[in-house]
């Protein structure tokens, strides 16, 4: 599903759940069941390696707290640098291809999801894991 955020910029979305929303008049109550969606934003690094910058993400719009990060192989930046606030949260990071990440505190409800092949990643596991 594709939608548009307030600067009007397209954004692709997945379906995360339903929400439920109730609303009462008088006697009159109605509640409805609607759509949550997260934000896939996808790294094109085509500017420098900042997450501040807009023109570094395909949909030209910086991640927020919503977002589902993927990284893909063979792009211009694969060394970052999160540059965001101190402990923003996202859903999720996948990546494609090795990458370099520095800058501040990251949260991730969903996880890290490596599709690497080849790649000796003994080392990041430790580090996820102790």
């Amino acid at each position: 599903m594709r939608g548009r955020n307030d600067s009007g910029a397209v954004q692709c979305a997945v379906g995360c759940g339903t929400a439920t929303i109730t609303a009462t008049s008088g006697s009159l109550t109605a509640t409805v069941e609607v759509p949550v969606f997260v934000a896939i934003q996808l790294w094109s690094g085509a500017a420098d390696s900042l997450w501040s910058n807009a023109e570094n993400w395909l949909n030209g719009v910086v991640p927020d707290s919503s977002a589902k990060l993927v990284f893909n192989s063979g792009q211009s930046n694969m060394s970052m640098t999160n540059d965001l606030e101190t402990g923003i949260e996202f859903e999720s990071m996948t990546f494609f291809s090795a990458y370099s990440l520095g800058g501040n505190e990251i949260l991730l409800r969903g996880g890290v999801v490596l599709w690497l092949a080849s790649l000796d990643h003994s080392w990041l596991e430790q580090e996820l894991f102790g």
